[in-house]
């Protein structure tokens, strides 16, 4: 089985403009939905972007600050949940 286990802290900017080359940009699709969101901030998330597709379980700690744990799937997997 194939783990990553990462932490991560959440950061948010305010932009006052696009930059000017962003048509440019490199753009995937993602499909993405929750399969579980508690109030605790607890989540667990399904998500396709491209040909890879993962499940990640996503627990915060607090200020912002999370840990994570994502599991590659195979498209049949994918299309299962």
């Amino acid at each position: 089985m194939n783990h990553k286990k990462a932490r991560e802290i959440e950061r948010k900017f305010l932009l006052k403009g696009l930059p000017s080359d962003v048509r440019r940009a490199k753009r995937s699709r993602i499909l993405q939905g929750y399969l579980a969101a508690e109030p605790d901030d607890r989540h667990v998330r399904l998500r396709k972007k491209g040909k890879k597709a993962s499940l990640t379980f996503k627990l915060v700690h607090g200020a912002g600050e999370r840990e994570e744990r994502e599991i590659k799937l195979t498209p049949k997997q994918f299309d299962a949940l």
